[in-house]
């Protein structure tokens, strides 16, 4: 995977990041996920927000600067965190719908890491009260009309529980590239099983 030195500045505080953004990859020995989550040494993560070391705020990575391997001692910029996320959307900032989608589907990625490795999903009630309100609102986002929406808006509802409207949704999936996941996942409705998987 081929890796760029990039510097963001943070449009709060004005402090300078440096980070490495992924220019390029591979999905060779990459596992992939049910929730379209994929993970592997070469599969890239484009990174698109991070969160100030200095103030804390997380922002959106726009007009990031080159570097010229000048600026090694700049900070890290780190990752934004479930509970980062989630204050940002609640922090009143202007964000398109797109935005949203994107931030709203690495929530959703967050809760899901943690069956990934085995661990409770769910902190307390109030945690879980999180984790259902963003996939409803996820759901709103999501529209019918690729493929790739409607096995994403069925996998959506498999997690809630909803088989029924999960399996109506996946009678839209049309293309032969998609018949596989479409398969499995609507055997895991059939099975009335909610958590997320690895796609075989």
């Amino acid at each position: 995977m081929l890796l760029t030195p990039e510097i963001a500045k943070c449009p709060y505080c004005n402090t300078e990041h440096l980070y490495y953004q992924a220019m390029s990859g591979n999905t060779i020995g990459a596992t992939f996920y049910s929730d379209g989550f994929a993970s592997g040494s070469m599969y890239p993560d484009f990174k698109q927000y991070g969160k100030c070391s200095s103030c804390k705020k997380v922002f959106k990575l726009q007009n990031p600067t080159d570097n010229n391997g000048e600026d090694e001692k700049l900070p890290s910029l780190p990752d934004p965190d479930l509970y980062d996320f989630i204050g940002y959307l609640e922090s009143g900032e202007d964000i398109t719908a797109d935005d949203e989608r994107y931030i709203r589907t690495r929530i959703w990625w967050f809760f899901n890491d943690r069956i990934r490795r085995n661990q409770p999903v769910f902190s307390d009630n109030a945690d879980k009260a999180i984790w259902k309100q963003n996939i409803l609102v996820l759901i709103s986002l999501t529209d019918n009309l690729s493929p790739e929406s409607l096995l994403c808006k069925a996998e959506l509802m498999r997690n809630l529980g909803r088989f029924r409207h999960s399996r109506s949704l996946l009678k839209g999936v049309k293309g032969v590239d998609y018949q596989d996941v479409k398969r499995q996942i609507l055997k895991k409705c059939f099975q009335r099983q909610r958590k997320v998987f690895v796609i075989e």
